[in-house]
């Protein structure tokens, strides 16, 4: 089960577009709000769980919660103004309770700072991550009969996927203030240029097969468009094929597909925020951080073999096309593309070059 994926799908266009009425802030905040927010409450919750008497914590905010509490909110959140400010004050007054008041007020003033938005909407925002990503625990102790210490050891198996979706600079922000833990800061921009020894356990877990998939959607695609192939043509045995694909993008412990992943990811939730000039300059420490990431990763990548460039082409051919779009949209505005330009040019050019 994929933690991650299945919190954050709660946030519809739809839904990301009713809370922004509710609260007053633009979608785009919504977004980065909840896209950052949910992992930084998921490694918060690991980091009590590690503490005395943390596991009971835990298992008593999940027991409090009832039966589909992802659905709840999920109905909540395509409501009126009224209950969505509803649920985001219950899952304040939740993360208040389980990670300490002055923790929480931590997490939002930190929140706010990053994404660029008055400290009073970030508490309501931090609180629907914190109903979204409690509800998804208990979503998945419920689904597999887990009981707290299950919960935390399920976190554990995908520590290193929630850590990856906290971008460096807000990891940094964290860490500084011990509102995570330093060995918690391993982020996107941190693991690109880490030959870490723990890669090869890495790239047998939930993120192998996901790299390893988006890889052959990409080859399917390609095969498709190019050459008249059906993808289920192209894609058989996908688990096993996927895995090989994932497996050949490891040079050295280093994993090349979840890192480049990862930086994506973080690169599409930066420009997301971007509106005007200012959110445009708050944006480009971030994307100074990718690139100097993609800088990390140019060893590696040239070390790779046939099956690796091919699959790595495959990756990086497939989210290019729709980043560019995003990019060429933003330096098009006279007020944000003069700020963006310098760190947008050297992040086309590498992965270009690695896509190439």
């Amino acid at each position: 089960m994929d933690i991650m994926k299945m919190i954050t799908g709660t946030m519809t266009p739809m839904i990301a577009g009713k809370v922004a009425g509710a609260f007053g802030v633009p979608e785009g905040i919504v977004r980065k709000m909840m896209a950052v927010g949910v992992p930084v409450i998921l490694a918060s919750i690991m980091k009590r769980g590690a503490t005395a008497g943390g596991t009971d914590a835990i298992g008593a905010a999940l027991a409090g919660m009832g039966k589909n509490p992802l659905d709840g909110l999920g109905a909540a959140l395509g409501g009126d103004a009224s209950k969505i400010n509803s649920a985001a004050q219950g899952g304040a007054d939740m993360l208040s309770s389980l990670l300490g008041v002055g923790a929480a007020g931590g997490l939002a003033k930190t929140l706010a700072s990053y994404a660029g938005v008055d400290e009073k909407a970030a508490g309501p925002l931090l609180g629907l991550a914190g109903s979204a990503a409690l509800g998804g625990l208990k979503t998945a102790a419920d689904t597999q009969g887990l009981d707290a210490a299950g919960v935390m050891r399920l976190l554990g198996t995908q520590k290193n996927q929630i850590e990856g979706a906290i971008p460096a600079d807000l990891g940094r922000m964290l860490s500084a203030s011990g509102l995570l833990p330093q060995a918690a800061d391993v982020t996107n921009a941190a693991r690109a240029t880490i030959p870490a020894a723990s890669a090869p356990a890495q790239s047998g877990g939930i993120m192998k097969w996901i790299i390893g998939a988006l890889v052959l959607a990409a080859l399917a695609w390609f095969a498709f468009t190019r050459f008249g192939a059906k993808p289920e043509e192209v894609v058989t045995e996908a688990p096993a094929t996927a895995t090989a694909a994932a497996d050949a993008l490891v040079v050295d412990g280093v994993n090349i597909g979840e890192s480049i992943q990862g930086i994506l990811t973080n690169i599409t939730g930066t420009l997301a925020g971007v509106k005007d000039a200012d959110t445009a300059t708050a944006a480009v420490q971030s994307l100074t951080d990718a690139d100097t990431a993609l800088g990390g990763l140019g060893t590696a990548v040239g070390a790779l073999t046939g099956d690796g460039k091919t699959a790595l082409q495959a990756l990086i051919g497939g989210a290019l096309p729709a980043l560019k779009t995003t990019i060429d949209g933003l330096l098009a505005d006279t007020a944000i593309g003069p700020i963006l330009k310098p760190a947008l040019d050297g992040i086309l050019a590498k992965l270009t070059s690695f896509g190439g």
